[in-house]
């Protein structure tokens, strides 16, 4: 039988894994997350669908355009799937470990990002809807 403690541990480290890579998409997207503003755009646009051309094509034919756009929609779907992520591991941490417990991962969270060179608020987990102090 798992332990409270466990669960907080393993929920703990959920949330440095996917804070980590939120941070580092952002970094590569050029989107400030600390900015609600530019979180708020990111979560409620929609993605244009991207006509990129037969990747079977010509030995010739140049794909580094459309190969740059198709991963720059790529990283922008993770980042937006990670958040939502995100969020449905806070709200269960919060039904299962309550309203202080949560919070204390969640700093703990926020303080090993720091520690691993990452800017306040590169993860946009201050304007992510919950949590806030």
């Amino acid at each position: 039988m798992q332990t409270n403690v466990d669960v907080s541990g393993r929920i703990e480290a959920s949330l440095a894994a996917l804070n980590a890579r939120i941070a580092r998409l952002a970094i590569a997207l050029n989107l400030p997350l600390n900015n609600e503003a530019a979180l708020a755009q990111l979560m409620h646009q929609s993605m244009p669908m991207l006509d990129f051309p037969d990747r079977r094509g010509s030995a010739g034919a140049t794909l580094s355009k459309p190969s740059a756009d198709r991963r720059q929609a790529h990283k922008r779907d993770e980042l937006r799937g990670l958040l939502v992520l995100r969020y449905d591991v806070q709200t269960r941490s919060l039904s299962q470990q309550g309203l202080q417990r949560t919070q204390d991962m969640v700093d703990a969270v926020e303080v090993g990002l720091l520690h691993q060179g990452f800017k306040p608020g590169a993860d946009g987990m201050a304007h992510d809807g919950l949590l806030h102090r």
